[in-house]
C-alpha cells in the first residue's frame, strides 16, 4: 500500500514481467513521467486498485498484453494507449480518456463486460483487429465519440443490449465484418448519424425493435444483404434520409408496421428482390418521395392498407413484377403523382377499394400487364386527370363494379389528353355517372367492346375531339342517357 503514490521520473522497465499474487493499492496514484514498459507482460491474480488514477506521459506498452483476473478499478481515470485482455470486468467512475487512441492488435476480450459511468472519449479512434466481445453489454451514459471511427474485423457481439443516451457519432465509418447482433435491441435516444454509411454483411436483427427519437441519417446509404427484421416495428419521429438508396437482397419484413411522422426521401431508388411485407400497414403523415422509382421483384403485400395524407410521388415510376395486394384498401388524401407512370406485370388487387380525395394524375401512362382488379370499388372525390393516357393490355376488370352510390361518379369530369385504349374492353355493372362531362382530346378506343349492364348518365355532355372507335360493339343493357348532349368533332365509328 502506498499512501502518497509512486513517482518514477525516468520510467520503469521490466524485461521478464511483473507478477503480483495479491494486489497493489495506490491511494494517490502511480505517476510515470517516461512510461512503463513490460516486455513479457503484467500479471495480477487479484486486482489493481488505484484511487488517484494512472498517468502515463509517454505511453503504455505491453508486448504480451495486460491481464487482470479480477478487474481494474480506477476512480479518477485511466490514460493509456495499450491493449487489454481482461477475464472479469472493468469499472471506470470518471471514464476513459485516450489522447492518442486505443489500438489493439489482438483485440479486447471481456468475459463479463465494461461499465463506464461517465463516458468514453477517443481522439484518434478505436481500432480492434479481432473484435470486441461483451457478455453483459456496454453502458455509456454520456455517449461514445470516435473521431476516426471504430474498426472491428470480426464483429461486435452483445448478448444484452447497447444503450446510448446521447448518441453515436462516426465521422468515417462503422464496419463490422461478421455482422452485428443485439438480443435485446438497440436504443438511441438522440439518434445515429453516419457520414459514410453502415455496412452489415450478415444483416441486422432487432428482437425488440429499433427506436430512434430523432431519426436515422445515412449519407452513404444502408446495405443489408440478409434483410432487416423488426418484430416491434421501426419508429422514426423525423424521418429517414437515404442519399444512395436502400438495397435489400432478401426483403424487408415488419410484423407491426412502419410509422414515419415526416416522410421518407429516397434520391436514387429502392430495390426489394423478395418483396416488401407489412402485416399492419405503412402510415406516413407527410409523403413518400422516390426520385428513381421503386422496383419490387417479389410483390408488395399489405394486410391492412396504406394511408398517405400528402400523397405518393414518384418521378420515374413504380415497377412491380408480381403485383400489389391491399386487403383494406388505399387512401390518398392529396392524390398520386407519377412522373413516368406505373407498370404492373401481374396486375393490382384491391379487396376494399381505392379512395383518392384529390385526384389521380399520371404524366406519362399507366400500364397493367394482366389487368386491374377491384373487389369492392373505386372512389374519386375530385376526379381523374390523365395528361397522356391510360394503356391497359388485358383490360380492366371490376368484380363489384366502379361504384359510388349508383356507379362511378366524377364530380368534375374525366379528362384524358391522349385518350384511352382498352384491348379487351370494360364491363360496368352499375353504370357511370359524370356530372361535368367526359372529354377526350384524342379518342377512346375499345378493341373488344364496351358493356354497361345498367346505364350511363352524363349530366352535361360528352366531347370527343377525334371521335370514338369501337371495333367489336357497344352494348347498353338498360339504356344510355344524356341530359345535355353528345358532341363528336370527328365522328363516331362503331
Amino acid at each position: 500500500m502506498f499512501e502518497d503514490g509512486l513517482v518514477f521520473e525516468d520510467g520503469l522497465v521490466f524485461e521478464d514481467g511483473l507478477v503480483f499474487e495479491v494486489s497493489l493499492v495506490f491511494e494517490d496514484g502511480l505517476v510515470c513521467e517516461v512510461g512503463l514498459v513490460f516486455e513479457n507482460g503484467l500479471m495480477c491474480e487479484v486486482c489493481l486498485v488505484f484511487e488517484g488514477g494512472l498517468v502515463f506521459e509517454d505511453g503504455h506498452m505491453f508486448e504480451e498484453s495486460l491481464m487482470f483476473e479480477v478487474g481494474l478499478m480506477c476512480e479518477a481515470g485511466l490514460v493509456c494507449n495499450a491493449d487489454l485482455v481482461l477475464e472479469v470486468c472493468l469499472m471506470f467512475e470518471d471514464g476513459l480518456v485516450f489522447e492518442v487512441g486505443l489500438v489493439c492488435e489482438v483485440g479486447l476480450v471481456f468475459e463479463i463486460g465494461l461499465v463506464f459511468e461517465d463516458d468514453l472519449v477517443f481522439e484518434d479512434g478505436f481500432v480492434c483487429e479481432v473484435g470486441l466481445v461483451f457478455e453483459e453489454g456496454l453502458m455509456f451514459k454520456d455517449g461514445l465519440v470516435f473521431e476516426v471511427g471504430p474498426v472491428c474485423e470480426v464483429g461486435l457481439e452483445c448478448e444484452v443490449a447497447l444503450v446510448f443516451e446521447v448518441g453515436l457519432i462516426f465521422d468515417d465509418a462503422f464496419m463490422f465484418k461478421d455482422g452485428l447482433m443485439f438480443e435485446d435491441g438497440l436504443v438511441f435516444e438522440v439518434g445515429l448519424m453516419c457520414e459514410v454509411g453502415l455496412v452489415f454483411k450478415d444483416g441486422l436483427m432487432f428482437e425488440d425493435g429499433l427506436m430512434c427519437e430523432v431519426g436515422l441519417m445515412f449519407v452513404g446509404g444502408l446495405v443489408f444483404k440478409d434483410g432487416l427484421m423488426f418484430e416491434d416495428g421501426l419508429v422514426c419521429n423525423i424521418g429517414l434520409v437515404f442519399e444512395d438508396g436502400l438495397g435489400f437482397e432478401d426483403g424487408l419484413v415488419c410484423e407491426v408496421g412502419l410509422m414515419f411522422e415526416v416522410g421518407l426521401v429516397f434520391e436514387d431508388s429502392l430495390v426489394f428482390e423478395d418483396g416488401l411485407v407489412f402485416e399492419v400497414g405503412l402510415m406516413c403523415e407527410v409523403a413518400l418521395m422516390f426520385e428513381d422509382g421503386l422496383i419490387f421483384e417479389g410483390g408488395f403485400a399489405f394486410d391492412v392498407g396504406l394511408e398517405f395524407e400528402v400523397g405518393l410521388m414518384c418521378e420515374f415510376g413504380l415497377t412491380f413484377e408480381v403485383g400489389l395486394v391491399f386487403e383494406d384498401g388505399l387512401v390518398f388524401k392529396y392524390g398520386l403523382v407519377f412522373g413516368d407512370g406505373l407498370m404492373f406485370e401481374d396486375g393490382l388487387l384491391f379487396k376494399d377499394g381505392l379512395m383518392f380525395e384529390d385526384g389521380f394524375m399520371f404524366e406519362v401512362s399507366l400500364v397493367f400487364g394482366n389487368g386491374f382488379v377491384f373487389e369492392v370499388g373505386l372512389v374519386f372525390e375530385d376526379g381523374l386527370v390523365f395528361e397522356v393516357g391510360l394503356v391497359f393490355k388485358d383490360g380492366l376488370v371490376f368484380k363489384d363494379g366502379l361504384m359510388f352510390e349508383d356507379g362511378l361518379v366524377f364530380q368534375d369530369g374525366l379528362v384524358c389528353k391522349d385518350g384511352l385504349m382498352f384491348e379487351d374492353g370494360i364491363v360496368f355493372k352499375d353504370g357511370l355517372v359524370f356530372e361535368d362531362g367526359l372529354m377526350f382530346e384524342v379518342g377512346l378506343v375499345f378493341k373488344d367492346g364496351l358493356v354497361f349492364e345498367v346505364c350511363l348518365v352524363f349530366e352535361d355532355c360528352l366531347m370527343f375531339n377525334d371521335g370514338l372507335m369501337f371495333k367489336d360493339c357497344l352494348v347498353f343493357k338498360d339504356g344510355f342517357m344524356f341530359e345535355v348532349g353528345l358532341v363528336f368533332e370527328d365522328g363516331l365509328i362503331v
